[in-house]
């Protein structure tokens, strides 16, 4: 599943550019990876931030735990 190996992908290399996680993950389609990209971005499950004017660099978005 293309969510897994991006989520795996990104604990190396994050942050990266889109293209980087495209690059890392020949199995898949550059169509599958930005749908699955954008999907995450949605939930909140990943970070943009401007790199530069015409590039964005994604990462994990930290999962912070409520105390008990």
């Amino acid at each position: 599943m293309p969510e897994a190996a991006i989520l795996k992908a990104l604990e190396s290399r994050s942050p990266c550019t889109v293209d980087a996680i495209i690059n890392a993950l020949p199995n898949y389609s550059s169509d599958q990876v930005i749908a699955v990209i954008e999907r995450l971005k949605e939930d909140g499950r990943l970070l943009f931030s401007a790199q530069t004017d015409f590039e964005e660099v994604i990462s994990n978005r930290p999962i912070w735990q409520q105390p008990d």
